[in-house]
């Protein structure tokens, strides 16, 4: 293994660590704010601190991607046509830092008017993904033959994307109940209404998870 497949290999074991620790601490953090025994003062700073913590699960999903693809390349699990190989993958990490900056902007409220670039960048990635996960399973893919256990990893990266868009949706009451909590005050109403975005987002973070792990038994145990 040489230094530079090694830096990368350690690069992606710590985006899937600070991913998976950071969701961690926004889930515990996300039972304080639904917590109406504490005050609001209280649970808007939880809420910062959820804010802050957010950002690194965002980060290391954009990351994963070009991470991944040249571990994959490198390693000699996916191959692309020679001369196609360097220009690809130097595409991918444009894109993706690009992509990245966005997601950094957009996250601190800039150019909200380009959140919606941000969701067709979703989409794009996960038919991709799609794509490129079932074609190499029936053996038409740049995932090299016998690595099925690759195939399946970005097929579940694709599932995972989504599952990103579904928290951002089951998400959205809850930041708009808070929203009303933080303006206005507690009432049975606003609480009611963050127990249930609450309640909604709980399936789809640890289905995401499972996810997660499961990427990370393939990749290790290539299986």
């Amino acid at each position: 293994m040489n230094l530079g497949y090694a830096i990368l290999l350690l690069l992606h074991i710590l985006l899937f660590v600070y991913w998976l620790g950071a969701d961690l601490g926004v889930f515990y953090s996300a039972w304080l704010l639904v917590d109406p025994k504490l005050t609001i003062e209280t649970r808007q700073t939880v809420m910062k601190i959820v804010h802050f913590i957010d950002l690194f699960p965002r980060m290391a999903l954009v990351l994963t991607l070009p991470v991944g693809i040249t571990l994959a390349l490198a390693g000699g699990y996916a191959s692309l046509p020679p001369d196609w190989a360097r220009p690809v993958l130097s595409f991918i990490w444009v894109a993706s830092l690009a992509w990245l900056t966005l997601v950094i902007k957009l996250y601190n409220g800039v150019f909200p008017r380009l959140l919606g670039l941000d969701y067709w960048i979703r989409y794009a990635a996960i038919a991709a993904l799609t794509v490129f996960g079932v074609a190499s399973l029936l053996g038409h893919g740049p995932v090299a033959p016998g690595a099925t256990w690759l195939a399946a990893k970005v097929l579940i990266f694709a599932a995972i994307v989504a599952l990103g868009l579904g928290i951002r949706s089951a998400f959205r009451p809850f930041a708009t109940a808070f929203g009303r909590l933080a303006a206005h005050g507690s009432t049975p109403e606003v609480e009611a209404a963050m127990r249930r975005a609450h309640a909604r987002v709980r399936p789809v973070v640890l289905s995401l998870w499972g996810a997660l792990i499961v990427e990370a038994f393939l990749g290790l145990s290539k299986v």
